[in-house]
């Protein structure tokens, strides 16, 4: 007899109905390694029956358990995105209507045309100037020291006569 006793792996073989004749052999010589494999082909026996007794419902049953599967292999449905699609919406809604985008557009009036008119012409006016509008009194300032300046220089015939 040999003294050594099957592996897990060379029990699992035997319980799975391997026809390897050094396992037959061995299990017929060895009381402990037969009393293992017994046991453990038991315990396969009594996981199957269990399973076989667990799988004998009615067909309603199964029927709720597919319902319940696939209710959550299925994306949930979103209801909030109802509300908050038409919370944008009013809210582009009120946005078009405040600003005035939608409706008749107001007329242009004659006083508005003549009224931005005016302002060009103001606008060329001082633009056309040498000065700013609020240094004007300066300008004219400089302008009469520049007068008097020219006024107070002797002319060339003048010149001629001091000499």
């Amino acid at each position: 007899m040999n003294t050594a006793h099957l592996t897990e792996d060379q029990l699992a073989a035997a319980l799975t109905g391997s026809q390897d004749d050094v396992l037959c052999l061995h299990l017929a010589e060895c009381d402990l390694c037969r009393a293992e494999h017994e046991r453990l082909a038991a315990a396969v026996a009594a996981m199957r029956a269990t399973a076989d007794s667990a799988a004998r419902q009615p067909d309603w049953f199964w029927a709720g358990q597919r319902a319940q599967a696939s209710a959550r292999l299925q994306p949930p449905r979103r209801w909030f995105a109802v509300p908050a699609l038409a919370a944008c919406a009013l809210v582009l809604l009120s946005l078009v209507l405040l600003s005035g985008g939608i409706g008749p557009q107001p007329e242009v009036t004659k006083a508005a045309v003549d009224t931005d008119d005016l302002v060009l012409r103001q606008i060329e006016s001082s633009l056309s100037q040498s000065a700013p509008q609020a240094l004007a009194p300066a300008a004219l300032l400089s302008e009469d020291f520049a007068r008097a300046a020219e006024q107070s220089k002797p002319s060339s015939k003048e010149k001629g006569n001091v000499l």
